[in-house]
């Protein structure tokens, strides 16, 4: 099993932030390397692939996603596969945007990636590094997000 336990500094408001993470298309083209595909019988479908050193991964599945407005918070749950199908993943999480200063914010996501098949190896041992990359990634994408919401307005 994989644990996320990740906090990511944003230059933006709560308000301008949340605006950006309760709107799931948003926020999908803020993950590197993820695809919306658009809504299936589960939920919404979503493609992703992941570097892992000199290995891409690509997986597919399903997921949902639950926000709360008044909290800023959310819960996501999804599963798939990889793209040959001999990997199986679910994984589960929680999120919320919080105040870190008078006009920043801080993303908070804890979640869980449990994995069965040939490639738990690879992804496991690389799984924190790729995992923190990403959120690096994330944050400085919702954060042009942001910044993009403040030149419009």
């Amino acid at each position: 099993m994989i644990r996320i336990a990740e906090r990511v500094a944003v230059d933006a408001s709560v308000d301008e932030v949340w605006k950006v993470l309760s709107d799931l298309p948003t926020v999908v083209s803020c993950i590197p390397g993820a695809e919306l595909l658009g809504d299936g019988p589960d939920g919404f479908e979503v493609a992703i692939t992941v570097r892992f050193g000199p290995m891409r991964i690509g997986f597919s599945g399903s997921g949902t996603v639950d926000f709360d407005e008044r909290e800023r918070s959310g819960r996501v749950e999804g599963k798939g596969r990889d793209r040959r199908g001999a990997t199986k993943t679910t994984a589960s999480g929680v999120f919320a945007v919080v105040p870190a200063g008078e006009a920043a914010s801080e993303i908070t996501a804890d979640g869980e990636v449990r994995l069965s098949g040939p490639l738990v190896g690879v992804v496991e041992r690389g799984a924190q590094f790729v995992v923190a990359g990403m959120a690096r990634d994330f944050a400085k994408a919702v954060a042009a997000r942001c910044g993009q919401e403040r030149e419009v307005s």
